[in-house]
């Protein structure tokens, strides 16, 4: 393997080196009072250059014969095995629900597509989980979750708006402060503070 892999090398390097004596090459040959000889140079690096791409190739073939007679002997079996596996289990296939809010979107997506069936959450619900108190447990448990969420978000809300009425009443001590932080954040950049264990 690694004496293959240095010829392949060493032949990548020599046609780097054919490529750019052949750039060199097609510059003299453009001048129309160019010597015999370097023509004929030019043109046996440019057979040279082809017969070494051809060799590449051919050792690419080589190496992907193989994998194409496994494939289409893989094929050939598979087809017969893939019948027989068809005949025996069928899939189930599974039909696609639009779940809505409530009745109202239920009555206007069921009319536009007959064969798609839709279902409220609710229906959804307790289709899926049915009568289930540790699933209903579940679900008020995440509900006061959100509770808490909204309350969060009302109680950001409150502030913003004190802090509005506060700057709209023109509040000289606010507006003061306003004004300081706005010119501090002229002067220092984001990011200046301590910078100690930046690296």
């Amino acid at each position: 393997m690694g004496k293959k892999r240095q010829e392949k090398i060493a032949r990548y390097k020599k046609q780097k080196e054919m490529e750019n004596k052949l750039n060199d090459l097609e510059k003299c040959i453009e001048n129309p009072s160019t010597d015999e000889e370097i023509v004929r140079e030019y043109w046996l690096l440019t057979i040279k250059k082809w017969i070494s791409t051809a060799l590449d190739e051919l050792g690419s073939l080589e190496m992907e014969k193989p994998i194409l007679e496994h494939l289409s002997k893989r094929k050939t079996d598979g087809d017969k095995g893939h019948e027989a596996k068809n005949v025996s289990g069928k899939k189930k296939m599974l039909k696609p629900i639009i779940i809505t809010r409530n009745e109202m979107q239920k009555k206007v997506f069921g009319a536009g597509y007959p064969g798609i069936p839709a279902m409220t959450v609710d229906e959804f619900y307790e289709q899926k989980y049915g009568d289930n108190s540790q699933n209903q447990h579940k679900f008020q448990v995440s509900s006061l979750q959100d509770k808490n969420s909204e309350l969060d978000t009302l109680n950001a809300e409150k502030e913003e708006t004190e802090k509005e009425q506060k700057e709209e009443t023109e509040d000289h001590e606010t507006l003061k402060k306003a004004r300081e932080w706005d010119e501090w954040k002229d002067d220092h950049r984001r990011g200046w503070g301590n910078r100690k264990n930046m690296g």
